[in-house]
């Protein structure tokens, strides 16, 4: 289903109780469709819980709970996409295990997610999404080396949310990022070889004055 532009990605919570979703829960149920809204009670969701649920057509919303993104919880959701194209994998996420996302073809624009989840990716847990852009959220203060290596051959566009402050040495050495760089105001450090070799970076290059 069509998502308005401006759609607001929020929901009430407040007669909202769950708090965990089982393995296999949602699994192989034709019947589900629209979005899918995790809210921000639910601290854990099982391994599988929506398998190859097809039929949800709408926008994946991950609420604030969730530590971790087990393998293969939203593999085979074919037709889900991002709010506003954009999927937000929230502050609290620190790991990512295989096959979470897998073959998730409506994935196909932005990815939202910071450092701690970036760097704890399984095996094949994006495989068959078509993400264009990766965007470094403003929570993630600091980009250290190895943070976002698991996206070290995609040709993506790469874009910095206002409140990064730091990027280390090594950062995205040897990275297939494409087109023009743009750094937030916020930013004040960057590191040795950050972009070393980085030859897919082209067009303008925005470095703000406090660096």
């Amino acid at each position: 289903s069509e998502i308005p532009e401006d759609f607001n990605c929020s929901f009430v919570e407040s007669d909202v109780f769950l708090t965990g979703i089982g393995e296999y829960a949602f699994a192989q149920n034709s019947n589900l469709t629209g979005n899918l809204f995790i809210p921000s009670t639910v601290k854990d969701i099982g391994t599988y819980a929506f398998l190859n649920n097809s039929s949800l057509d709408g926008f994946l919303f991950i609420g604030s709970g969730l530590t971790r993104i087990r393998t293969g919880v939203f593999k085979g959701c074919t037709s889900l996409s991002g709010c506003n194209d954009n999927l937000v994998i929230p502050e609290g996420v620190t790991r990512i295990d295989e096959e979470a996302f897998y073959n998730c073809l409506g994935l196909d624009n932005k990815l939202t997610i910071g450092g701690e989840a970036a760097k704890s990716i399984g095996t094949n847990a994006f495989f068959n999404c078509d993400f264009k852009e990766i965007i470094v959220p403003g929570w993630n203060e600091s980009i250290f080396d190895l943070d976002y290596d698991y996206f070290i051959n995609d040709q993506l566009k790469l874009s910095f949310e206002e409140g990064v402050v730091n990027i280390y040495d090594d950062s995205f050495d040897g990275f297939s990022f494409t087109g023009s760089l743009t750094f937030p105001g916020t930013l004040t450090t960057i590191g040795n070889r950050v972009f070393d070799s980085c030859n897919t970076i082209v067009g303008n290059l925005i470095i703000p004055p406090l660096v």
